[in-house]
């Protein structure tokens, strides 16, 4: 059966012999453990892939990966009886497209491998079947086709093999349930009053992180407050225009309510307030209409790793108050106001299209797609009865208890 040895090996730039010399001699020889494949059935594949472990060895610090991805795939052309050095127009029999689907079927029904280890390895075998054809061993077509992929950060040249994850209806989505997010208020509001506001914003407003790290202190003034009576408060834009980095540089208007709103105002008359921000303007030079809300103890404007160090806090307390660990990222405070939301709009209106339009409008959604997502976490959920406690019973309370 195959399996996995380590053995030691020399690399190192190999002298020219001329005539005087004797034998090779190495400069820089470095002496490395290296992980081979043994007891595979065809041993001049098994030779190959060796040579090829032994080429990743020279050229990288850690091997064992490939090594691994390899005896995967050896594994599987040995169960299935499946000819490694030629493609076929079948994909269940193709040593490439076969094994891909072994490893999808492992991924997404077995659940033997994470998609991260499929994907890796997958990339794993591309490399090799590189190695293959280059060295002339097998032919330059069938066995995969070389695209263009979009990472969302530029273009790579991949392969038809590649694994791209597919998320299921929902899936992305993981809101706080209600027991868990009134214990969240109790761990929020202990917090520093900084820690405290920046939470409540993706919690009580549907902020991204990104948005709340970028929030413009001079939005919260005396006149956008007594625009009106209401208890929401209504045309307060948020932008890159003024400052505030929405996704897509998309504007809309900030979800906050009158309390949330005042409690903000008096976090930036503070004299904690006050202190940061002069040491922000002595680090920084200021900017026509922005001034950053949140601040750290250095004077820099928040950025990711602020943010990171928030919520770690945050996590740390909760399971230290409640002993729990809360498995959730940052983002799903956000995914918790946003299904609270729903909840309470689809409960109070008739007209369903109304609440999506408003709901999608909010959370700054680019499309209907992503909005639906959140329907479709609700229908799934059995979270539906009693809607009507959403807001009345958690938003509000988070967003009232805020001031």
């Amino acid at each position: 059966m195959p399996e996995i040895k380590t053995i030691e090996c020399r690399f190192g730039v190999i002298d020219q012999l001329t005539l005087n010399d004797d034998k090779h001699t190495f400069t820089s020889p470095i002496l490395k453990k290296v992980k081979i494949i043994s007891g595979a059935k065809d041993k001049n594949l098994e030779r190959l892939m060796n040579i090829s472990i032994m080429e990743k060895a020279s050229q990288v610090k850690e091997s064992f990966t490939y090594a691994k991805a390899l005896l995967s795939w050896l594994n599987f052309i040995e169960a299935n009886n499946v000819n490694p050095y030629k493609p076929t127009a079948l994909h269940y029999n193709s040593p490439t497209y076969g094994y891909r689907e072994d490893l999808l079927l492992d991924v997404n029904e077995n659940k033997d491998k994470k998609y991260t280890t499929a994907s890796s390895y997958i990339n794993y075998l591309r490399s090799f079947y590189e190695f293959l054809i280059r060295n002339k061993v097998v032919s330059d077509t069938g066995f995969f086709v070389y695209e263009t992929a979009s990472t969302g950060q530029g273009h790579i040249q991949s392969t038809d093999l590649r694994i791209k994850k597919v998320r299921k209806h929902g899936e992305s989505l993981n809101p706080l349930n209600q027991k868990q997010a009134k214990r969240a208020l109790l761990v929020i509001n202990s917090m520093s009053e900084r820690d405290r506001l920046f939470l409540n914003l993706m919690v009580g407003s549907g902020l991204r992180s990104q948005e709340c790290n970028t929030m413009n202190a001079e939005l919260f003034t005396i006149e956008n407050l007594h625009k009106d009576d209401s208890f929401l408060i209504k045309e307060i834009e948020i932008s890159p225009q003024v400052g505030v980095m929405t996704k897509f540089d998309t504007p809309r208007d900030l979800f906050i309510t009158r309390p949330f709103f005042e409690s903000i105002m008096d976090y930036i008359e503070s004299e904690e307030y006050e202190a940061l921000l002069s040491l922000y303007k002595k680090n920084n030079k200021s900017k026509k209409g922005y001034t950053p809300l949140f601040i750290t103890t250095t004077g820099t404007a928040f950025d990711e790793y602020n943010k990171r160090n928030v919520w770690l806090k945050f996590k740390y307390i909760y399971e230290v108050r409640f002993g729990e660990k809360l498995n959730h990222k940052p983002h799903d405070l956000r995914a918790t106001f946003g299904t609270n939301l729903l909840k309470l709009l689809t409960n109070a209106k008739n007209d369903v299209i109304d609440a999506l339009d408003f709901v999608k409008d909010t959370m700054g959604h680019q499309n209907e797609a992503t909005t639906l997502r959140y329907v479709r976490y609700l229908k799934n959920s059995k979270m539906l009865n009693k809607a009507a406690d959403i807001l009345d019973s958690f938003a509000a309370e988070i967003l009232i208890s805020a001031a």
